[in-house]
């Protein structure tokens, strides 16, 4: 029997959808100015432009693409201006007749194109746009499946759309978006169109701006206090790995959902681990590795995860003062603070915790995280590796 939630925690689920287009882009006004520059030329005369958007998995560049054609459409507009614009994923439509058909559609209801040649198209389309007076700004999303699989006739085709006519009334622009340099898959006569200078790159995002990120987002999306600070930092901290704000905000999403599961107001630092240990793309930590690591190292870990079940962090005093406790449990002699030290950098190292150097009002200290799995899941795996009553700590991890 489907029962809804009794407290759900997000109160508007669009906002998550990797489909959302916020009406302001962190860290990405640069980039938006660039193609605003690029594309000045649509205002005056219409004048066509080709770009290219290009940037690694969630470094979001649909996002941009479609936010600019967004703002694109109604600067125009409020000039008197018609601009349009098309957004198509070349993956799903990777030939040059399926891209094309989609194009003409978008100016007419779904014209039937059976029958019909590329070049035939192209002047339906070109008569369309003239007799609307209208501009047409495509974008061309991960259009390196297209040029593999159909070459690259089509946007030779589109970039010189205008080319033959003077004074035309309509026009269309080229927005190409990949994660590559799909100007070197080009031939030589449709590399021509393109100006070497019209890429527009973007990074990674650094951990601090998915924290903006994923701040914006949570506002937008969860009911008030549902996502407290320290949660929002240690999700930007687990996507700040690969610079992936998608990856950011399905741990955001995903962390939700396992709280209002549990049926508690606000997400915790536990739902943010159990929920990149099921979203992380290689897996989460391998808890068999545990039985590799020395003696201390596994003691020193256990520590850390009993503390961090119920916080997002902690300092390296915190860290061994639960060290040792855990050494006075088993009735193991804790190691000097350099040796523990070192045990630190090696479980980071190891990609066992997370463990950043931070400046404050009390001067600098190291904060550890766990990051890739629950606390929970590795408290249970290590005490499970604990030596029973009156065992030797050091014989017993080696067997």
């Amino acid at each position: 029997m489907l029962r809804r939630p009794h407290s759900p925690i997000v109160a508007n689920h669009r906002v998550l959808d990797f489909d959302y287009i916020p009406e302001r882009l962190p860290h990405r006004q640069e980039q938006m100015d660039q193609l605003a520059a690029l594309f000045e030329g649509l205002f005056g005369g219409p004048v066509s432009q080709r770009a290219l958007l290009k940037g690694s998995t969630g470094t979001g560049k649909t996002t941009l693409a479609k936010r600019f054609c967004i703002d694109l459409q109604a600067l125009a507009a409020a000039e008197g201006r018609t601009i349009r614009w098309l957004h198509i994923n070349c993956r799903r439509r990777a030939t040059t007749q399926g891209v094309l058909q989609e194009i003409v559609n978008s100016t007419q209801d779904q014209l039937p194109v059976r029958g019909f040649s590329v070049s035939e198209l192209l002047d339906i389309l070109k008569k369309d746009l003239r007799k609307q007076r209208a501009s047409l700004v495509v974008v061309l999303d991960e259009v390196d499946a297209l040029i593999a699989r159909s070459g690259s006739e089509l946007i030779y085709q589109l970039s010189r759309f205008d080319e033959e006519e003077k004074g035309l009334q309509g026009s269309l622009s080229l927005l190409l978006v990949s994660q590559r340099n799909v100007l070197e898959l080009l031939d030589a006569p449709t590399l021509s169109a393109f100006k070497r200078g019209n890429i527009v790159n973007l990074d990674r995002y650094t951990v601090s701006q998915l924290l903006d990120i994923v701040t914006q987002r949570a506002g937008l999306a969860l009911i008030e206090g549902a996502a407290p600070p320290e949660v929002l930092a240690l999700i930007a901290e687990a996507a700040g790995e690969y610079g992936d704000a998608r990856f950011a905000i399905e741990l955001l999403e995903r962390s939700a959902a396992a709280a209002t599961q549990e049926g508690v107001s606000a997400i915790g630092p536990e739902h943010v681990r159990a929920a990149k240990a099921v979203t992380k793309a290689e897996g989460i930590t391998n808890l068999d590795e545990l039985e590799l690591l020395s003696p201390h190292q596994r003691l020193v870990l256990l520590g850390i995860a009993r503390a961090l079940r119920t916080r997002a962090s902690l300092t390296t005093g915190q860290a061994e003062v639960t060290y040792r406790t855990v050494c006075e449990e088993v009735q193991e002699p804790p190691r000097a603070h350099t040796q523990f030290s070192k045990y630190l950098k090696e479980l980071d190292g190891l990609g066992m915790i997370n463990a950043q150097r931070s400046s404050g009002a009390d001067g600098t200290t190291t904060i550890i995280r766990l990051v890739d799995a629950p606390a929970i899941e590795l408290v249970r795996a290590l005490e499970g590796l604990l030596p029973r009553s009156g065992g030797n700590v050091d014989e017993a991890v080696r067997t």
